[in-house]
């Protein structure tokens, strides 16, 4: 999946968050569930930080400290979207 349609998956699950919640809370949201139903596979590339940001009208910042966010399981986001090592699939 290209950094492309990352972002517009991304998008889209961020605009079904309930609006209620804070933004940065949205977009942590939408990523994790994007990984965790396999929307966003092992290996996808998380689109930008300007380029997500710009399409979601939010500050740089707020989008560059999700993507640096721990999730409950060790690791941020963007570690979640790294491949298994073979290893590792025990």
């Amino acid at each position: 999946m290209d950094c492309r349609l990352s972002c517009e998956l991304i998008v889209h699950a961020y605009a079904e968050q309930a609006p209620s919640s804070s933004a940065r809370a949205r977009l942590y949201l939408a990523i994790r569930e994007a990984i965790i139903a396999r929307r966003l596979a092992p290996g996808t590339a998380l689109p930008p930080t300007r380029t997500l940001a710009a399409e979601l009208a939010l500050g740089r910042n707020t989008v560059a400290r999700i993507s640096d966010q721990s999730p409950p399981d060790p690791g941020g986001l963007a570690r979640m979207l790294q491949p298994s090592s073979p290893a590792s699939k025990s």
